[in-house]
């Protein structure tokens, strides 16, 4: 079959055989992707982009009040004889268990080129997992459908993905890299259902480099996206300097640039504000809120971090929180009786409600663009590894799967998930 041409570079080809289940899908294919600012069409509010925040999509599909069993997931598959090379990764759903069982091969970096990828997998969104592999001297996405195990390719490129996140539904935004230098190429939007010739983002990176890059520094290069997609930006980090991170509102096309010192870490998007993790030893140290447009920071003395324990911002149906873990280590020290407790920040207008205790014997949360696992849950719950209050004996202590409610606390087990050990 002769491929449709439809620009130089650029062509559309039918592709037949999938891992698990044989498929027709379109794939794109990129000879050569160019730099942002081209002549191409760029990303503007007339695109079709995630839903805007406020707009009301609860009037025919009410949030779910607990995980539900078509919901997907993902779990890495610790294999040392194939780290380095392959991760291995299985998807299903809560109520199916294991769909499929996935090899994805690893994105090879030369090691004097100042750049690497930054993940594999992300998601699951929209009930698909997607996979960011190499194919010879290529990058691919593709995406895994939770339910049927089916794997279709979204986006094939000669050059190197260095991240990717899902940006509100199934679109998801990505960065790519030139093999041979390192510097950036490009940040792109694509649907993971509908595939098409990816968008450029305009304005997500400058054209001049915010930081000049040097050894080691460029593995900072990482996107950040909010909960519901409407804002991503790209952090940029020289270690040694400090760190740019710009965003674009994908919604209304605003865009905006700020600096940050080198050691300080975004944790999340929410709108315009960014909360960020300060560098800091101490036992409890207190996070900040970043005002993309100002450039403000305010202190945040209730959500601030302790040594040890993570934080996410999510969605709820009342807006944007984070949420901080306070106390109940998943590693406690001998005769800790402190019970995991979380405290739970509106973003928008400050405000940290009491500590919110877990029924759990320990937990940590689980990272929003975490490497071990994914889940999809309904909006305003958040993953955790911990032990349940009665864990058994031995030396070596399961960490079960659970989600829980922002808004009271309630865990749900999710079993399917299987156990970690850690030795204690």
């Amino acid at each position: 079959m002769t491929a449709r041409q439809f620009r130089p570079g650029v062509r559309w080809v039918p592709v037949i055989g999938v891992l698990l289940l044989a498929s027709l899908a379109v794939v794109v294919v990129f000879a050569g992707l160019p730099f942002v600012g081209s002549s191409q069409a760029t990303v503007s509010p007339t695109a079709p982009v995630p839903t805007p925040v406020g707009t009301d999509v609860q009037a025919t599909a009410p949030v779910a009040t607990e995980p539900a069993d078509d919901a997907a997931w993902w779990r890495m598959r610790f294999d040392l004889m194939a780290m380095g090379d392959v991760q291995v990764i299985d998807v299903g759903t809560l109520g199916g268990g294991v769909v499929a069982t996935v090899e994805v091969p690893m994105q090879v970096v030369d090691p004097d080129v100042l750049v690497f990828p930054m993940r594999s997998i992300i998601g699951p969104a929209g009930g698909l997992v997607v996979t960011i592999s190499a194919d010879g001297p290529e990058s691919v996405l593709r995406s895994i459908d939770a339910a049927s195990g089916e794997e279709r390719e979204i986006v094939r490129t000669t050059h190197l993905v260095i991240d990717a996140q899902f940006a509100g539904g199934t679109s998801i935004v990505f960065l790519t890299a030139d093999r041979a230098t390192g510097q950036l190429t490009g940040s792109w939007l694509v649907d993971a259902v509908a595939p098409a010739e990816p968008r450029p983002v305009d304005g997500l990176l400058a054209a001049e480099p915010d930081i000049q890059l040097v050894a080691r520094a460029a593995p900072s290069t990482r996107l950040i996206a909010t909960p519901t997609g409407d804002v991503v930006a790209v952090l940029r980090c020289n270690p040694a300097a400090a760190c740019g991170l710009r965003a674009v509102n994908l919604v209304d096309g605003t865009r905006y640039a700020q600096q940050i010192a080198a050691g300080d870490e975004p944790i999340g998007l929410a709108g315009e504000l960014v909360f960020l993790r300060p560098m800091c030893m101490e036992m409890a140290c207190v996070g900040e809120l970043l005002d993309l447009t100002t450039g403000d920071r305010t202190p945040l003395p209730d959500a601030g971090n302790r040594l040890f324990f993570d934080e996410v911002v999510i969605d709820t149906e009342a807006g944007a929180v984070l949420v901080t873990q306070q106390s109940g280590n998943i590693m406690p020290m001998e005769g800790q009786a402190e019970a995991p407790s979380v405290v739970v920040t509106e973003l928008g207008d400050r405000r940290s409600g009491p500590p919110l205790e877990i029924a759990l014997r320990s937990m940590r949360i689980v990272p929003q663009a975490g490497h071990e696992l994914g889940v999809e849950l309904p909006t305003g719950w958040f993953t955790v590894m911990g032990t349940p209050i009665e864990p058994g004996a031995g030396a070596s202590v399961p960490l079960e799967i659970f989600a829980i409610s922002a808004a009271d606390g309630r865990v749900v087990p999710l079993p399917v998930l299987g156990e970690f050990f850690i030795q204690g």
